[in-house]
């Protein structure tokens, strides 16, 4: 399975992680408890190497969190929106066109959520949660790392072996899966928000 990349946008970073771009190692742990093995997609991966990838992997994980979207044409950072409300869903056409809601939140003020989506006609499955954080050894995070949140996690990961399975596509070479998996990438550590938390990353500049 991919995991795309998360590009190191400050230049402190890249003395902890020892790479240029990165993914949390709480991804990696959270794929492979269910035997599923990750590979790295840089998010400025050439078309080519792209495609390349996209035509080998079983699935692509996009990890999400508090991180930039960068237009590929012109380098402009956007932020992301941490989450949609139902009230609004209608507004964004390509959302209630393609994707419809799975499940929903509603917060003690009555305001609604979206929380899950899964698409009309392609496998494509998205949620605001972290089911990986449960695997992250950095002690503040805010998670509860109790058995029903593990639990949780495994199904989730589960589904995502399922998802992978129906999918028959696999690496043309071993020397080409070897050079993206995640386990033979530079490992590093980032703050996560006082401590430090485990990455792997690669320097690739496309």
């Amino acid at each position: 399975m991919g995991l795309l990349t998360i590009p190191a946008t400050e230049e402190s970073f890249i003395q902890y992680l020892n790479a240029s771009q990165y993914i949390f190692a709480n991804n990696y742990v959270f794929l492979m408890n269910q035997d599923i093995i990750p590979v790295l997609i840089p998010y400025n991966a050439t078309d080519e190497l792209l495609d390349e990838l996209l035509s080998s992997v079983n699935g692509v994980f996009l990890t999400g969190g508090n991180i930039d979207l960068i237009d590929s044409e012109t380098g402009q950072k956007h932020r992301y929106m941490y989450s949609v409300f139902t009230s609004d869903y209608d507004k964004y056409a390509g959302l209630n066109r393609n994707l419809k809601i799975t499940s929903t939140y509603t917060g003690n003020d009555g305001t609604e959520i979206v929380v899950s989506v899964e698409h009309q006609i392609y496998p494509i499955y998205g949620m605001i949660n972290h089911p990986e954080i449960v695997f992250d050894k950095t002690i503040d995070i805010n998670v509860s790392r109790s058995p029903i949140q593990f639990k949780f996690a495994k199904q989730v990961a589960q589904f995502l072996k399922q998802m992978c399975q129906k999918s028959t596509q696999q690496f043309q070479s071993q020397d080409f899966l070897n050079q993206w998996k995640v386990e033979n990438s530079i490992p590093g550590q980032l703050g996560f928000i006082y401590y430090f938390s485990d990455t792997f990353g690669i320097n690739y500049e496309g």
